[in-house]
């Protein structure tokens, strides 16, 4: 299995809400780094 991982640095938080509706839609697990504001996202 491999994981893909999608990094968003903080000036991009447009397309960051966009992508997290579509994780939503389906239903991907991901994981927020509170301290760097990126996300991790596991593609399964």
């Amino acid at each position: 299995m491999t994981e893909n991982y999608v990094i968003f640095g903080k000036g991009e938080m447009k397309q960051l809400a966009a992508f997290v509706a579509e994780l939503q839609r389906l239903k991907v697990r991901f994981h927020i780094e509170n301290q760097t504001y990126n996300i991790y996202v596991h593609i399964m």
